[in-house]
Parts: C-alpha cells; structure tokens; sequence
C-alpha cells in the first residue's frame, strides 16, 4: 500500500510548478479579469428574451417545467435531451409562470455557471506551470474566446458541460488510493458529464476507466468511483427517459442516435475530422493545439499512468467520437456546418487551451513556434483539398454550431447559394494561430494577442452577427400575437394533420403561454374544442362550423373558432370570416 500511495502521490504533483520560477502578475489582476469577463458574458445575453432554437431550447425550458410544475400540459415535439441544464433551472419556475421570465433568468443562469468555470480553468492552468494570479486571466482569456462565451446566447448544455469536463480533469490531479471520497467526487462529475449532455458518455467512460487504473490499488476507492459515476449517470438516465416520456409527443433520441452512427461512411468521417482540426486550430487561435502537446508530454514524463495521460485519452476520444452523430454522408449533403462542426467537440477540448496559454506565458523557442504555425497552414491546406471540394453550395449554415469561425462565414450568401471561397475562409480563419505563434517567441506576447483578439472577435460577432440574425427568431410570432386578445382559459388545440403547426408547436407553445397548445386528432370527439389551429383549407373546420379568425389569417395556417359561446362574441366585434350562405 505504501508503494501505492507514493505512485498516486507522485501522478498528482508531476510539473505542478514550471522548472523556471514564473513572475505572478499584481494582485488586482484576478478581480480585473474576472469583471471583464462577466461583463462580456451581460454584454451577449443581454438581447436574449426568447430561444432560437426551440428543439434544443425547449429540450431544457420544458422538462423543467415538468419537474417544478407536474401538471404542466405541455407537450413538445422532437427528441428529449439530457436532463442536466433542466434540473439547475427547475427553481425558476416556482416563483414565475411565465416563460419569457424563466428564458431571461435561465440566461442569467448560463453566465453564472460560465464565470464558476473560471475556477477549474484556473485550477488547470496551475497544475500546468501557470502563477496563482495569473491563472485566473488564462482562464478569462479561455471564457471570452467566441466558442465558449457565444453558447451563452442559447439555454443549451453546452455551458454546464464544458464546468463539469474541467472539474473532472481537475480532480483527477486530486485522485489518491487512500481517498475514496476524492474517487467518489470524480465518479460523480463524469456521470454528471453524461447528465449533462448524452453526447458525453465516451468522455465520462474514459474518465472513469482512467481513475480506476490511478486507484487500482485501493478496492475501496475503485468501488466508490464506480458508484459515484453509475448512481450519477444512472439517475440522469431515469429522469431523462421520465421526461421524454411525459412531455414529447413522441422521441426517438436513442434510435436517431444509432441510425447516424450507422450512417457513417469512411470518407465522410475523415472529412469531418479534417474539417474539426482545421476548426480548432482556427477558433482557438492555435491554443488547444500548444494545450495538447504540453498535456501529451506531461502524460509521457508520467509514463502515461497519471492524470494527464487521461486528460489526453478524454481529449482524443471525444475528438475522434465528435463527428459520428452529424457527418453522416446526408447530413454532409444538407448541411455546410457538418463539415466543421464544433459546437459538439469544444466543451472537450477548449480546457486545452488554458494549458497551452499557461505554457505561453513562457516564449517559445522559435523551431515551437514554427511547428504550430506550420499545423495550422497544414490544417487550412488539408481543409481546402479533403473538405472544401465536398461542401455544397447551397445548404443550411447553422452559425452557432461553429462559433468560433463564424466571423469568416456568411448565411444569407449558403442560403441563396451564393459561391463561397474556402481556400480563402481556410487559411484567413488559421492566421489568428500563426499570429499567435509569432507572437509567442516573447513571453506573455501571445496570451495577449490571444486575449484581444478573443474578446473583440466574440463582442463584434455578437452584435454584428448573431444577435442582428437572430433577432427575428426570438420574435413573437403573428398568431400568438392575434390571438392575444382571446382569454388563455380558451385552450389552443392543433390539428395534428397540419405539419407547419406541428412544425411550429415547440415555439407557440412558447409563445402561447399560459394558454396551453394542445394537439389534436380530428378523427375524436371535440366538444371541448373551442378553438385551434390548422390549415386555411380544413377540412375539419368546415365539417363543424368553425370559423376563421381574421386577425390571423394571412399564412400557411389559420385559427379556426368552432361553434358557441366564444364564436357569437367574436362574430359580433367583426373577427370573423362570414358565415357560409345556407342553401336554400
């Protein structure tokens, strides 16, 4: 056991502190850094009042709705997410009914945990050379990169994963075989990972494996890793699949899951890992690049059975894992983002960075230096002649699922179909990274070059960008709005047969708040239909009687007002469409 011991003991202090003794910055430093960056993250969320996207968005808002009001009639439509986010922003719902409320205090939520993640990204950069002050600006300089600060825009998971991913590798450095609470802690936060987002299993199954060979001479500390990490991801589970059972219409999470691993083909999985190297060299200006090699020579000076080696594994095996669920050879086809997807792969992987800005803090010498700016010329060429001849012209561009590069891109121009110039986009998008490189032969030169640039880049790509595209997503839509007027005890049902109103149903859910949005089968009784929404051509409206209320009509749908009480009142105020002549 004491042989043991000494191992553990010799893993969690391997280069702890850098050979040469680093100057710390001045104390007010750390306080700096940490106002600058929240202001950063007020100054994104601060035009967010509503979701962009209502599959992922709603995957949060509405089971946690679920789990503070079980009698919600909420019903979504899509595939249910994991229920990490959902549990943190339940509270909300029992001091307010309101969805747009809860969505503004969700966002507060993600900036909040977005400035926790400071402390285990300063934690890192410590254990990878970096001066206690100091650390918390590597840290800032991480949080204020456009492909970490722009997920706060959204109420996805992305932001409470990529907390919990560095507190893992933070506590791998705790990991001793006489501490089993410390085993228990780390078990916890990687069942917490897949909690947090499904996408997450192979990250929590390396973490697992690898802290079980750190403590492998210790049952006691095995066992209550295991139990850590099984009761963790076992109760997310369980809740998942309660939610998805009881709020969606109907999910198939597991199984669109398996059916896009199965349509993997070689060619289009090389081409996505070739466009996710080129998309991480280009969004973290070379940074999780330098972060890799620093880890992978600390993971050889432990002979690759310490913390780093796992750092290095989880890295590797969510890089290579990243691709299978949105690189299928259709999604290729369908959409441009797929080629270069990062959204899934940063939360993994950015924790690299901060280990290669605590290297950077040191100059490099200039045969480094060239190296990481040859591997991103290299990314750009590779990507010009693997990725870009497959790209299609004209396909969806999804700017949030590539943050970090989504400065070089242009929406409008993919849908029209505009042509695009990636040889330009590539190697324009890799010259923050020989920057960065340049500047890295004097010290400290490229954690400010890297800081600026991040800051600015994520501010300017807010404003000018996402919050100008994104503005008449978070809009009310016109039917939730004409139907304002009508009391919200008058239930909205949906014809189930008019795909644009089940298309639409997570966002008038939303929208339609506290009125509940319920769907429908024509084919059964509706004697408590006053009210619903189909197409301008029912069939359904015509059979009863209802009628179409005027204020709505216009689009592809029409709100139809059936018989009673509520379509006298309505006729009579002119809201509704004559009544059929009968025939004489």
């Amino acid at each position: 056991m004491r042989k043991g011991l000494a191992s553990g003991e010799r893993y969690a202090h391997a280069m702890v502190t850098p050979a040469i003794p680093q100057r710390d910055v001045p104390r007010v430093v750390p306080a700096v850094a940490v106002a600058l960056v929240a202001a950063l993250y007020v100054a994104v969320v601060w035009h967010n009042s509503a979701p962009v996207f209502y599959n992922d968005e709603m995957g949060a808002l509405g089971p946690s709705m679920l789990l503070a009001r079980p009698t919600t009639q909420w019903t979504l439509i899509g595939s249910g997410f994991m229920p990490g986010i959902a549990i943190l922003i339940t509270p909300l719902w029992w001091f307010t009914a309101d969805p747009q409320t809860v969505y503004r205090l969700a966002s507060a939520v993600q900036v909040l945990l977005s400035l926790a993640t400071l402390v285990p990204l300063a934690h890192l950069a410590r254990r990878f050379g970096a001066a206690p002050r100091a650390s918390w600006l590597l840290a800032a300089v991480v949080m204020v990169a456009p492909a970490r600060a722009i997920n706060a825009n959204y109420v996805w998971s992305e932001t409470l994963l990529f907390l919990l991913v560095v507190w893992a590798w933070e506590f791998l450095w705790r990991l001793r075989p006489d501490a089993p609470r410390t085993a228990l802690a780390l078990g916890a936060l990687a069942g917490a990972t897949f909690v947090a987002h499904g996408r997450a299993l192979p990250f929590a199954a390396v973490v697992v494996c690898g802290g079980l060979w750190m403590v492998r001479r210790s049952l006691t500390s095995a066992v209550a890793l295991l139990v850590g990490a099984g009761a963790t991801a076992g109760a997310g589970w369980l809740l998942f699949v309660f939610t998805q059972d009881e709020m969606y219409a109907v999910s198939n999470r597991v199984g669109n899951t398996l059916e896009s691993v199965a349509g993997l083909s070689p060619a289009s999985y090389v081409v996505a890992i070739v466009g996710l190297s080129w998309y991480q060299l280009a969004a973290w200006a070379g940074l999780t690049f330098v972060g890799a090699v620093i880890a992978l020579r600390m993971a050889r000076s432990e002979r690759w059975r310490g913390p780093a080696a796992v750092v290095c594994a989880s890295a590797l095996v969510s890089f290579l894992a990243s691709p299978a669920i949105v690189a299928r050879s259709e999604g290729l086809l369908e959409r441009i983002d797929a080629h270069f997807y990062g959204r899934y792969l940063d939360p993994f992987v950015a924790g690299l960075a901060v280990i290669g800005l605590a290297r950077l803090t040191r100059a490099l010498t200039w045969r480094a230096s060239a190296v990481v700016a040859g591997a991103s010329v290299a990314s750009a060429a590779l990507f010009v002649v693997l990725v870009a001849p497959g790209i299609p012209r004209q396909a969806d561009l999804t700017l949030s699922h590539v943050p970090g590069v989504a400065y070089l891109l242009d929406p409008v121009g993919a849908v029209r179909g505009d042509p695009e110039s990636w040889a330009m986009v590539a190697f324009v998008g890799t010259a923050a990274a020989v920057a960065v490189a340049a500047a890295s032969l004097r010290r400290w030169a490229a954690v400010a070059l890297a800081g600026v640039w991040f800051a600015g880049l994520t501010l300017w790509t807010d404003v000018r960008i996402f919050d100008h595209f994104e503005e008449s997503m978070r809009a009310e839509p016109g039917i939730a709005q004409a139907v304002a007027s009508i009391d919200t005890s008058v239930d909205m049902f949906v014809d189930i047969s008019a795909g644009d109103a089940v298309v639409a149903g997570n966002r008038l859910t939303f929208w339609m708040a506290p009125r509940d949005y319920i769907y429908m089968d024509p084919r059964n009784d509706l004697s408590d239909v006053q009210m619903f929404l189909g197409t301008p051509d029912s069939e359904t409206a015509r059979a009863y009687g209802a009628r179409e209320y005027l204020p709505a009509s216009g689009g592809n749908l029409a709100v139809w007002i059936m018989p009673g009480d509520l379509q006298d009142e309505l006729a009579e105020q002119g809201l509704l469409e004559s009544a059929p002549e009968s025939a004489s």
